[in-house]
């Protein structure tokens, strides 16, 4: 099978994915580097909804071998530097929800009678879940609003106002999960409340698949190319920058990262 095509402008993927990236990056700068200074984490925060949300929203539901490969790159990295091995990586839960995000949709459809006993399920389950893979079944609500942007119908109030209540539930299970995980401020928790309902409404508003003709004139090759290839390579760059952050951190003896000095949780 030959592989995708992409357009050669930028497209609302290459936004999106770069803005995802960008926070992820910030955020992984504070896990590894400044894990006492909160505010690198509460940027971060803005980062997982975007990707996960597109894992609902994509009509794919393949997962590449390429998916596991740096699961597994990164789980040996853990392992070498000294870093807890679980919960496993992200791109593991990219993978699982994936697999199960359509039959979880079958309870969360418009019509379904068990719509919130199920939310309430996924929700009691994402702390437990947390110490399996990352973000745990949060990551199914989350798919979950993606799916519903892309294949809900758009022309029913009571179908529109479900998906906003929906939203506003899964906003409330995240920002307020994050907080206590972190033990984030008072300051830090309406920051990241207010930067992740930002994000659900930009969602919302909705997002499309779009070329934007003309944008890479305005920002010159350098940022656009820079756009592109946070668009269109986030995984290598996702694999590489963790891989060397934390190698990083173990050579300059960085807080708990060691030879081996691999833990658990």
């Amino acid at each position: 099978m030959s592989a995708k095509v992409l357009p050669a402008q930028i497209t609302s993927y290459d936004l999106l994915k770069s803005f995802a990236l960008l926070t992820m990056i910030i955020d992984h700068i504070g896990m590894v580097f400044f894990p006492d200074d909160l505010w690198w984490r509460a940027v971060g925060r803005m980062s997982f909804p975007v990707w996960i949300f597109l894992v609902g929203y994509a009509r794919s539901r393949d997962v590449p071998t390429v998916f596991w490969l740096g699961a597994g790159i990164l789980t040996l990295t853990d392992f070498i530097t000294g870093d807890a091995v679980l919960a496993l990586d992200i791109l593991v839960t990219i993978g699982l929800t994936r697999l199960v995000i359509d039959k979880v949709m079958v309870y969360l459809a418009p019509e379904s009678p068990q719509f919130w006993m199920v939310f309430g399920v996924l929700t009691a389950l994402v702390l437990p879940s947390f110490v399996l893979f990352d973000y745990g079944t949060l990551a199914f609500l989350i798919a979950g609003f993606g799916y519903m942007v892309r294949h809900w119908p758009k022309d029913g109030a009571a179908v529109q106002k479900l998906q906003e209540r929906y939203m506003v539930g899964v906003i409330l299970v995240y920002a307020g999960i994050e907080a206590v995980s972190f033990g984030f401020s008072t300051a830090q928790f309406l920051f990241v409340s207010a930067g992740v309902t930002a994000v659900f409404l930009l969602l919302l508003s909705p997002f499309k698949p779009k070329i934007h003709e003309g944008l890479d004139d305005r920002l010159g090759p350098v940022l656009s190319g820079m756009l592109r290839l946070f668009g269109r390579h986030s995984l290598v760059i996702y694999v590489l920058h963790l891989m060397a952050f934390k190698f990083t951190a173990m050579a300059l003896g960085l807080h708990e990262y060691g030879l081996w000095n691999w833990r658990w949780l």
